[in-house]
């Protein structure tokens, strides 16, 4: 382990909600708009951003997927596992084989409930699996069906997915064979995950299964009606008392109310409640965050030196003090209490995993030896969001130790004369426009001519640069131009802010500002929802994360300086074919036609 966490704090919510049976009414089946029946509106940290069952891990993407899709078994109002999709089901006298008869006639459901042609088949549910324990889907059910035969070798790679323990006998008799007993593998079959997949309906989709309404199709009790930057609505035809509408959509009122609040001004049926108020609604408490001190122990990192975080980790376990609002405890572990794994108290099997340290401070003394201040000048603290720990970071970021370190500057009146000055002091060469955008020129050239090294796209002059230097010696990110072209037709940048929470984070504090007081609302707006335009027409979103890594790259390249400035030099050195002398002789042969001098 690099780092050591040091648990000290988790925060309770409770789930609040006026309706007491709903998670079994939504279990019933139906297709169809609904009239008659009742709606029930889910208040949710997150609109839903993936809708494929066999991925989905989002608190709001489970909770969709378990209505929009079926699976072989659910549990009754009683919690007793009864068929959903199958007929019947047995299991063999020593509990390694499943087998299921399929319901006859049943099919898949598009958006707006239209009828498709998609039969629901044991090929689809043999095809779900092979996706869970295919290494690139990076299913988070793969550990709850690691009994079925030959689970292991086939997401690791050494057997070929057809010897996974799960075959179609005909289009509805479905077999899974164990290689180990598994006493709760039935309930386990009632997770998303074991919803079916349709190989050529997913095939057809190109990689963006379950991330569209169109595609997406549902064979659960819900079909998908519409799916919005304001919320997930579902629907099936039913007769009151039952609900037909289910609506998982974000609280963007304001109004700051308690969930109690909000369901008695019927502005929704179930929410968060983080009030810690008495209320005569049902509520189910459960832990959702627990805080810890990480370090990051990367090579060059000060925090490689054990003695020291394990000092720090001990001063802070010493001097942290638990809210007294009621909604915070002393956290015992990452994994909350309460949390079984087949059957077993997780925190009670494993036991206390904190280090015992007796005296933290000498520790840190001694840890500290030969260490000097400025080894501590590029350290960052990342504090959770409504940590009410603002003013620590306040306190640092006025260290007059810390505050000229890092400056953000923008030149006036850029120039020829400031970017001989600018350009053989600078280290790296940040040109990010999207490939096919054709936004960055001849100055990475100029760039790489002075040693930095790029981090860039596939993009105008860096295309040129990238045919020179390879992959080894810049660091490529980002989509290609063809690929640029080819997501176009169904990029949605608010499905990125959505499921990536770094992204979100970033894009949120637009929203705020900074410490200059102003907030950036309208370029939120243009890059997420587009305004009264197309959102993101640049696409800069689609390249967030591959840039984020590539800045993770090129700082990990930099604590090696041999490396380093190996690439650099090979830079220069290969920067040749783009000076002036070679440009104008190749012009003058093949665009003017003029003799010249060697």
């Amino acid at each position: 382990m690099n780092g050591m966490r040091l648990f000290f704090l988790k925060r309770w919510l409770r789930f609040t909600a006026a309706v007491l049976a709903a998670a079994f009414l939504f279990a019933l089946t139906g297709c169809g708009s609904s009239t008659n029946s009742a709606s029930f509106t889910w208040f949710v940290d997150s609109i839903p951003a993936n809708l494929d069952p066999q991925v989905a891990s989002g608190a709001s993407d489970v909770i969709a997927c378990e209505n929009l899709y079926g699976t072989l078994v659910r549990k009754d109002p009683d919690g007793e596992l009864v068929p959903e999709l199958c007929e019947k089901w047995t299991v063999s006298s020593d509990g390694l084989t499943y087998t299921f008869t399929l319901k006859d006639g049943l099919t898949y459901a598009a958006a707006k409930g239209a009828v498709t042609e998609y039969d629901i088949t044991a090929e689809d549910f043999v095809f779900a699996f092979r996706r869970i324990f295919r290494a690139d889907t990076a299913s988070p059910y793969a550990v709850e069906f690691s009994a079925i035969q030959n689970s292991a070798a086939v997401l690791a790679g050494l057997a070929d997915e057809s010897s996974l323990g799960v075959s179609a006998n005909g289009p509805l008799t479905l077999v899974f064979r164990l290689s180990e007993r598994d006493d709760n593998f039935l309930a386990k079959l009632a997770m998303p995950g074991a919803a079916p997949c349709d190989e050529a309906f997913f095939e057809s989709t190109r990689g963006t299964y379950g991330l569209t309404a169109k595609t997406t199709l549902a064979s659960g009790s819900f079909y998908l009606y519409n799916w919005t930057a304001n919320g997930l609505f579902l629907r099936r035809t039913v007769e009151s008392p039952l609900v037909g509408s289910l609506r998982l959509v974000q609280d963007t009122s304001g109004s700051g109310k308690s969930a109690a609040q909000l369901i008695a001004d019927d502005k929704c049926s179930a929410a968060l409640d983080e009030s810690g108020e008495t209320t005569s609604l049902q509520t189910v408490s459960y832990s959702d965050t627990t805080w810890a001190l990480l370090f990051n122990a990367a090579e060059g990192s000060v925090f490689q030196n054990q003695q020291l975080r394990q000092a720090l980790a001990g001063i802070a376990r010493e001097n942290a003090d638990v809210p007294s609002s009621g909604l915070y405890a002393a956290a015992k572990g990452l994994v909350p209490e309460g949390l079984t794994v087949d059957g077993l108290d997780y925190r009670e099997t494993a036991g206390d995993p904190l280090p015992t340290i007796p005296e933290p401070k000498a520790l840190y003394l001694a840890a500290r030896q030969g260490m000097a201040t400025s080894d501590f000048s590029g350290v960052t603290l990342l504090l959770p969001k409504n940590a009410g720990l603002g003013e620590l970071a306040d306190q640092i970021n006025s260290d007059p130790l810390c505050k000229d370190r890092l400056q953000v500057v923008f030149l006036e009146n850029y120039r020829v004369s400031l970017a001989e000055v600018l350009m053989p002091a600078s280290e790296v060469s940040q040109q990010i426009s999207t490939a096919g955008k054709e936004a960055s020129g001849t100055g990475n050239m100029k760039f790489m001519m002075n040693g930095a090294l790029t981090v860039g796209t596939l993009d105008g002059a860096n295309v040129e640069m990238h045919d020179l230097l390879g992959d080894d010696n810049m660091f490529l990110f980002g989509l290609h131009a063809d690929e640029v072209e080819h997501l176009r037709h169904t990029y949605d940048p608010n499905l990125l802010y959505q499921r990536d929470p770094v992204l979100r984070r970033v894009l949120d504090q637009l929203k705020v500002g900074f410490r200059d007081g102003v907030t950036y609302e309208d370029l939120f707006q243009r890059l997420v929802t587009g305004m009264d335009g197309q959102a993101d027409q640049y696409m800069v979103l689609a390249d967030f994360a591959a840039y984020c890594e590539a800045e993770s790259r090129m700082r990990h390249t930099y604590r090696d300086r041999e490396t380093w400035n190996r690439m650099s030099l090979t830079n220069i050195a290969r920067s040749g074919v783009f000076a002036a002398d070679r440009a104008i002789s190749q012009y003058a042969d093949t665009i003017w036609h003029v003799p010249y001098k060697q």
